[in-house]
């Protein structure tokens, strides 16, 4: 399997299932069987060749799901393009930023969402207001991704039609050379830095670990799987996208998540596994139309934030779901690094996140020895093999502080192993949020707020939420004289970020606590603002 490719596994999928359905999608009330899956990949690649693009370009895809989501993703991989999966919920800014620092070549964009036409966001995109006048040196195209064009911009049947006089000979010569060490996909991935780094995944590195989820959660050729994740994140167009292609069954894609729409599709598509982070399933079971004699779900798999044993315990009685694993995993590593199988002992995998994928290392890191083992009490989580990513592109200096050496990654949380081997997930070295199985940036936001005349300095910091796992919390100190509202702070980084980087509490205070070395301890701040929320 080391030697396979994203072209090499869909023509085998292709020849093995032929007219069993793969993929679902209710929302463009359209159906896909493997070799028609297939046919639209090959389709797509020739249009992309049709327009210029070769090995070792880069498109951006920027929509919510959608089976020409899947298209572009799986035609790119077939002649070596990599895609750039992008947040749906970006805003200009932050859509102008992935472009620039991705070296995007070709984007692909949605009509509208939640119902804001996405054409207001690439204002300043081209200069002298013509179309092939791009500001950015390496975007020679931006198409949109429906039937019809979109303000100036050709949209899909357009762009298919460039690919029509590509011969299937150049297509098999453009497959030829494509390897497994070829790049997939430049995963957004938030750090301590302020903006989004690009962890690029080999077509290998995503086929072993989507293989190793396919296994684990025992997918099988009669399952239905419905998903409700975003292609946009690794655990989207990698472990579900992959994994049901690899496992031979079937995939029903919703467009974006609904809880009410969520239990809709479960009953009417007869689904025998859901996917989900855990905000999605505490969602669905408050849901007043939420009744399990409805539904056939066998096994389940939850990831993208943490996941409390009792939520675990709710979710696998409340669904009926004998099979329910928590894994744990990050964008570098595929989205997926330990996971149970589903046959484990409820307890193990209730109360851990799994144990290491096969024939792939996970160890503990103690910072203050430099030593590394299994058998420490705790340390930082530390991981190695075939899923890992080659590197952040175009970020030597970020790579160099991920991947050490001795090629671990460090993945900047705290774990322990009990002693059956399973991991647990203790905390987050690194200064990030997660809400909702998004993780946010601080220093992103704080670094919009800066900008404001009013703000002397910001803090932004996680603090526990019952839904979400965690909310923003921005403590502001603002400048002699001046003043400022919480919902002018609101309206401001709504106005530039997307809608969930809006902090939710906004607190002003005159000082920040600090440590003798004159850095803000930003843990007594979410112990503070988990406080004042109390009261």
């Amino acid at each position: 399997m080391t030697e396979m490719t994203i072209s090499r596994h869909l023509e085998q999928m292709a020849e093995k299932y032929k007219t069993k359905t793969a993929l679902r999608f209710p929302a463009e009330n359209l159906a896909l069987d493997y070799h028609s899956l297939k046919l639209h990949a090959d389709q797509t690649a020739k249009a992309l060749l049709g327009i210029g693009l070769k090995k070792g370009d880069h498109i951006g895809i920027w929509s919510l799901n959608s089976s020409r989501w899947v298209m572009l993703a799986m035609g790119a991989a077939q002649i070596g393009v990599a895609f750039v999966p992008i947040n749906a919920a970006y805003k200009s800014e932050e859509l102008t930023y992935m472009v620039q620092k991705m070296d995007i070549n070709c984007l692909f964009v949605m009509d509208s969402i939640r119902g804001k036409p996405c054409l207001d966001r690439l204002e300043g995109f081209w200069q002298n207001g013509k179309l092939d006048n791009w500001k950015f040196p390496g975007l020679r195209k931006v198409y949109a991704l429906s039937e019809n064009p979109l303000g100036d911009l050709k949209g899909w049947e357009h762009f298919l039609s460039q690919g029509e006089a590509v011969t299937d000979a150049q297509l098999s010569q453009a497959k030829a050379q494509v390897t497994s060490r070829d790049i997939y996909s430049i995963q957004a991935t938030s750090g301590t830095t302020a903006m989004p780094k690009g962890a690029q995944l080999y077509q290998y590195g995503v086929l072993y670990t989507a293989s190793c989820y396919a296994k684990l959660l025992h997918l099988e050729e009669e399952d239905i799987s419905c998903v409700p994740l975003p292609l946009f994140h690794c655990f989207g167009n990698v472990l579900t996208l992959l994994g049901g292609l690899l496992s031979g069954s079937t995939t029903v894609y919703m467009e974006s998540f609904s809880a009410s729409e969520m239990l809709k599709f479960l009953a009417e598509e007869k689904c025998t596994c859901v996917l989900g982070v855990p905000t999605m399933f505490t969602a669905m079971m408050a849901q007043p139309n939420f009744d399990p004699s409805k539904y056939t779900i066998k096994k389940a798999g939850m990831g993208g934030s943490y996941a409390p044993p009792a939520l675990a315990q709710a979710i696998m009685e409340n669904f009926h779901c004998p099979g329910l694993v928590v894994g744990y995993g990050l964008s570098e590593a595929a989205s997926l690094v330990t996971l149970s199988d589903i046959e484990a002992p409820v307890e193990n995998r209730l109360r851990t996140v799994g144990k290491p994928l096969p024939d792939f290392e996970v160890s503990l890191y103690d910072s203050a020895t430099g030593r590394t083992g299994k058998d420490l009490p705790q340390g930082e989580i530390v991981c190695r093999g075939e899923g890992l990513m080659h590197s952040y592109y175009n970020d030597p200096e970020e790579t160099a502080k991920a991947l050490d050496r001795d090629g671990w990654l460090h993945t900047g949380d705290l774990g322990s192993f009990d002693d059956s081997g399973y991991l647990c997930v203790v905390g987050r070295i690194k200064d990030i949020i997660v809400r909702g199985g998004e993780n946010i940036s601080p220093s992103q936001i704080e670094a919009l707020l800066l900008e404001r005349e009013e703000v002397q300095d910001v803090q932004c910091v996680g603090v526990p939420d019952c839904i979400l796992g965690e909310e923003i919390a921005a403590f502001i100190i603002l400048k002699e004289g001046c003043t400022m509202t919480e919902n002018q702070v609101k309206e401001y980084v709504g106005a530039h970020l997307a809608r969930y980087k809006v902090p939710k509490y906004v607190f002003f205070t005159d000082r920040f606590p600090i440590n003798a070395a004159g850095k803000v301890l930003k843990r007594d701040l979410s112990k503070l603002a988990a406080e004042m929320i109390r009261k």
